[in-house]
């Protein structure tokens, strides 16, 4: 699960998945913390109006962000673009963070679904992914609020819950009697593997 990169060597978003989307929003962010501040026009409805102090340096900063959101944006985020007709980067910004990356009331229940459909694809294959991206739903389900937070506990449950019982019977089983309240989801993670590269 990595962003793409193009032949400039070019941070690229497609909207194809919404973790991408985050790590893409994370580097953005921190490009733009570093050339000459254009996180700023993302992050804040730069105004630009004649006289102001700041009306260059805004300016350059809307310019700076608005370049690099067209050539780091494809397909449907990049279609985007020609809806904002002012060319404010802040714009885009917020539409883009609000489709591929909400924090209210209707992404609970969309991170809720998600973790709840979330399946094992192979079970001959290694689990790390799967499990990955269930870490994943239940940090963003905290980001959210405190209280969708899932602990640990629950979430090895859940992949318990998942697992073919025909091929992780073992492991299950193990799990079930040792208990698995003083272990991360993240450290059954070798077992998972060590079991999935066996099968």
């Amino acid at each position: 699960m990595s962003l793409k990169i193009d032949q400039y060597n070019m941070l690229n978003f497609d909207g194809t998945s919404r973790s991408n989307f985050r790590e893409y929003k994370t580097k953005l962010l921190a490009i733009g913390a570093l050339k000459s501040g254009f996180d700023e026009a993302l992050l804040n409805d730069l105004p630009t109006i004649a006289g102001d102090t700041k009306e260059k340096e805004n300016r350059e900063k809307n310019v700076t962000a608005w370049s690099y959101l067209t050539l780091t944006l494809d397909g449907v985020p990049g279609q985007m673009l020609s809806t904002i007709s002012d060319k404010k980067p802040y714009k885009t910004w917020k539409m883009l963070c609000n489709m591929y990356d909400p924090t209210d009331v209707s992404a609970f229940t969309r991170l809720n679904q998600e973790l709840q459909m979330a399946e094992l694809e192979d079970p001959y294959g290694d689990p790390e992914p799967w499990i990955v991206n269930l870490v994943s739903l239940k940090a963003r389900l905290g980001v959210i609020s405190q209280n969708y937070l899932r602990d640990d506990m629950q979430l090895i449950s859940y992949v318990l819950m998942k697992l073919p019982k025909e091929l992780y019977g073992l492991f299950i089983t193990t799990y079930q009697v040792q208990g698995f309240t003083s272990i991360t989801l993240l450290s059954s993670d070798p077992s998972l593997e060590s079991i999935g590269e066996a099968m």
